[in-house]
């Protein structure tokens, strides 16, 4: 259920050059160890890595990037502005995005969560990713450590 969104004024597009500085910021004030502005500029130029923005009157709220390799694609980062989280936005991005994969015709979607995420771990679950394993410790440089829980979700469904 969304909760907070009026969808006559949110819209997901595919990212562009332009937004890169904007995404940084973002992750930055995010509040966890999220990608820099290099990371960002590395990922945009992969021919296998592709983002999308969500857009709330035209501001940038969050952005998604997946690698791709085919017909598996994997969720690398989904990163809400602080100000914009627990409003459903995103969800919308991630329902968005996940749609534009399975036009691709994507088979299977995976991504990883530290296992302390319990706001997207609900997420994901809803949408309808399934658990399919766990890497102890995996996110070593975190004080506490963190696990990393690993999910898949069936596009073909």
């Amino acid at each position: 259920m969304l909760l907070d969104i009026d969808s006559a004024k949110v819209s997901c597009r595919v990212w562009c050059d332009s937004d890169l500085d904007e995404l940084a910021i973002i992750e930055r004030e995010a509040g966890f160890s999220g990608w820099n502005n290099n990371q960002l500029k590395q990922s945009f130029v992969k021919d296998t890595d592709t983002g999308f923005v969500l857009l709330d009157e035209q501001a940038i709220v969050g952005h998604a990037i997946f690698q791709i390799i085919l017909p598996e694609s994997e969720l690398l980062t989904l990163t809400i502005k602080k100000v914009s989280q627990g409003r459903g936005f995103g969800k919308y991005l991630l329902a968005e995005s996940l749609k534009q994969l399975m036009q691709q015709k994507l088979e299977t979607c995976f991504l990883e969560v530290g296992h302390r995420n319990t706001a997207a771990i609900r997420l994901y679950e809803r949408l309808g990713f399934k658990q399919i394993g766990t890497r102890t410790d995996y996110y070593s440089k975190l004080t506490p450590k963190q696990d990393a829980l690993l999910y898949q979700l069936d596009l073909m469904q």
